[in-house]
């Protein structure tokens, strides 16, 4: 599927190498599922509620993606737009998908994270105060360990190299580098033909054909006979009838046992 929305280097991808990157085709795939899952429902003249009645495993199990990955997002709306409740409870809201999914150290750092907002009231005021780091773009937040990323901590320590004269003239400095290491990120993404992270025209236009050509793939693998024999998803080994995506499906005390967990740890 990442493939399909222009993905060059996979390998990277399914690594988690780049966090920006990572999201940003994750939220082009979620938009995708969106686009396909309504289109379904309102051929089918149903709603969204009836969608975990049906016996089409395959329409369920991207149902259930679109929900969680909706959580995901509401948190990074919560982020962008400085609203602390709203990226904490859609933390709370997707955080059982870890240690479902594996990701034990994700999970460990979550529920701690979690833990310690909940059981102290005073951390929890100061983080509706200040919940997201703005540095230099107006009503642009970002959370806190995301902007030492983003903007790129050492790229700018290594490019201020003198001693400057007031806070001003740093953070003129400051954001003169971000521009910079910027443009130089999508010099190279032009460069080896990303045209996802690219944000020239041409590739923006390029982005919504491919997410509207990967939504009519999916539409397609909705209504098949043999949705799981779809080029779609040629390369989701865990997408059978005895892997784990539809087994989780069928055992939702997975997910009850997770949030069961954070309600201890609380």
């Amino acid at each position: 599927m990442a493939g399909i929305l222009g993905v060059r280097f996979l390998d990277k991808l399914e690594k988690g190498v780049d966090f920006r990157a990572t999201s940003r085709v994750l939220e082009l795939i979620w938009i995708s599922v969106g686009i396909a899952i309504h289109i379904y429902v309102k051929k089918k003249k149903q709603t969204l509620d009836n969608i975990l009645k049906e016996e089409n495993n395959c329409v369920k199990v991207w149902y259930l993606y679109f929900q969680w990955a909706s959580y995901w997002r509401a948190h990074w709306f919560g982020i962008r737009w400085g609203i602390f409740d709203l990226q904490h409870e859609s933390l709370k809201a997707f955080s059982p998908l870890f240690p479902i999914a594996g990701k034990s150290n994700y999970a460990r750092s979550v529920t701690y994270h979690i833990h310690c907002i909940e059981n102290n009231p005073l951390l929890r005021k100061m983080l509706r105060t200040a919940p997201s780091i703005n540095l230099t773009s107006p009503g642009h937040f970002f959370a806190y360990d995301e902007a030492l990323e983003t903007f790129g901590v050492k790229f700018v320590k290594q490019n201020v190299t003198r001693i400057l004269a007031d806070g001003e003239e740093l953070k003129l400095r400051i954001k003169a580098t971000q521009l910079e290491k910027e443009r130089t990120e999508m010099l190279i993404c032009d460069y080896i033909g990303d045209s996802v992270q690219s944000s020239r025209p041409r590739n923006v236009q390029s982005r919504k054909e491919k997410i509207w050509e990967l939504a009519h793939l999916l539409i397609n693998a909705f209504e098949s006979l043999n949705p799981l024999e779809n080029p779609v998803f040629e390369f989701c080994n865990n997408l059978n009838d005895d892997g784990k995506v539809i087994q989780l499906l069928e055992e939702e005390q997975e997910i009850s046992h997770g949030l069961q967990l954070l309600i201890l740890l609380k």
